[in-house]
């Protein structure tokens, strides 16, 4: 299951756009080694520009407010929801009767449709196994940045057998399959990274603090003379 024609057309037409404007804007390769002499992307140079787009979809918002393309209303909606991007290794489950891959996202399956083809033609590999991609809502569907890549680290026996543990396990999840439903899983799983990488920024600036002072706490219970040999007294 893919988009159709005229979908794609128009999805890479946003997708292109953006990318070309976000290395414009954030200076990451040469135009001429982005785009070549066919007007094609070089693959390597537009995984560069898509890390940065999806590290920080506020480039989104500046591409909408200059418009370039002077695309309708319509179109600049849908680029918008694009913020709400879902990025990362992601474990692939498997595949369903209508050749959507399923990934786990949170407590839900992601059903995730190819753009010009069917995403078993581009993912290969036998899951499970983690895919690192960019799930986006276009239209009313899910469909990825173009770009999935296989980590490059075989799984280990432990790793595989969670994996296929929890893919075992999620069989009765429900499933999301439309643009509106991912739009609103995408906020609460963004919402749960920020606030977990804030958390670690500030358990981080509290080490260096430690650092610096010289006066890094002792585990709740436990004095460091006592670590050391010492007696109560001492």
């Amino acid at each position: 299951m893919h988009l159709s024609d005229a979908q794609a057309s128009r999805f890479y037409d946003l997708l292109d756009s953006l990318t070309v404007y976000a290395n414009a804007a954030f200076g990451v390769t040469d135009r001429t080694r982005l785009l070549g002499p066919d007007g094609r992307f070089n693959p390597q140079e537009r995984v560069a520009v898509h890390e940065k787009i999806w590290a920080d979809p506020t480039i989104i918002d500046d591409y909408i407010g200059d418009n370039p393309l002077g695309l309708p209303p319509r179109e600049l909606a849908q680029m918008h929801r694009w913020k709400q991007r879902v990025t990362g290794p992601l474990p692939l489950i498997g595949f369903d009767d209508e050749n959507r891959a399923l990934f786990l996202l949170g407590e839900r399956r992601v059903a995730v449709q190819g753009i010009t083809q069917d995403i078993t033609e581009v993912i290969v590999e036998q899951p499970p196994i983690f895919i690192h991609m960019t799930l986006l809502p276009f239209d009313d569907v899910i469909v990825y940045d173009s770009l999935a890549q296989p980590l490059p680290v075989e799984l280990g026996p432990g790793w595989r057998a969670m994996l296929e543990g929890e893919a075992k396990e999620a069989t009765s999840r429900p499933i999301v399959e439309r643009a509106d439903e991912f739009f609103e899983l995408a906020k609460r799983v963004n919402a749960e990274r920020e606030q977990a990488d804030w958390e670690r920024f500030q358990r981080q600036m509290e080490r260096e603090r430690w650092e610096r002072e010289g006066s890094e706490p002792a585990v709740p219970g436990v004095h460091k003379g006592a670590l050391a040999g010492l007696s109560e007294e001492e």
